[in-house]
């Protein structure tokens, strides 16, 4: 069985798309996360199995109204990301999936056929990752669980992706990597998307 899971932030002011608020402020900024949230869901809806990773543990309530009634909600657990990514994947395949994708809420540009290349890409290579710009990624998927490629990773940084592939080396995994997209965190890239086809999406 494959799996996908959606890492998701609360739209809450002041807590979604920092950088952006910086120039959007901090309302519209959340405006543009709960539309990237809108775009994200529209393009991978019709995709399943999937899960909403949610963070804080009390949002699951405001996020579900973004999401297809048949997807599963489950709270994020863990002091940092690599730490929720690892323990969200070890759920996962604890619960039987012998695939699992994971991407995140905010990278409009992603396509469903992206998660379907990603299950043929995991039926050679132990390991899948999509590059993003900011030298993070915005998709990762296995065949099970690796932990040691979450731990020792300075999140947050530009140094993730790269050093996501050092781990890997490390490990002996087969890895294959996709398209480098972009997230949207900048008001450049806030622009891009706007003038992009995906903002024109219906809502």
């Amino acid at each position: 069985m494959n799996e996908l899971l959606l890492f998701a932030k609360a739209p809450r002011v002041g807590q979604v798309k920092t950088r952006l608020a910086e120039y959007l402020g901090a309302e519209r900024a959340l405006q543009a996360y709960c539309r990237l949230l809108e775009v994200v869901a529209r393009k991978v809806g019709e995709l399943e199995p999937a899960t909403v990773y949610f963070t804080p543990v009390d949002s699951e309530g405001e996020l579900r109204p973004f999401f297809p009634r048949h997807w599963g909600f489950r709270a994020q657990e863990g002091a940092d990301l690599g730490e929720r990514l690892r323990n969200a994947l070890a759920a996962s395949f604890a619960a039987g999936s012998e695939r699992v994708v994971v991407i995140g809420a905010d990278c409009p540009y992603i396509r469903p056929a992206d998660i379907e290349e990603a299950w043929q890409y995991l039926d050679v290579h132990d390991l899948i990752v999509g590059p993003a710009e900011d030298g993070g990624y915005w998709l990762i998927g296995m065949k099970k669980c690796y932990p040691e490629l979450f731990s020792g990773i300075q999140w947050g940084t530009e140094t993730v992706f790269d050093a996501t592939l050092a781990r890997a080396r490390e490990l002996h995994l087969q890895v294959g990597v996709f398209r480098t997209l972009s997230d949207v965190d900048t008001m450049l890239q806030w622009q891009a998307f706007l003038g992009s086809s995906e903002s024109r999406l219906e809502r």
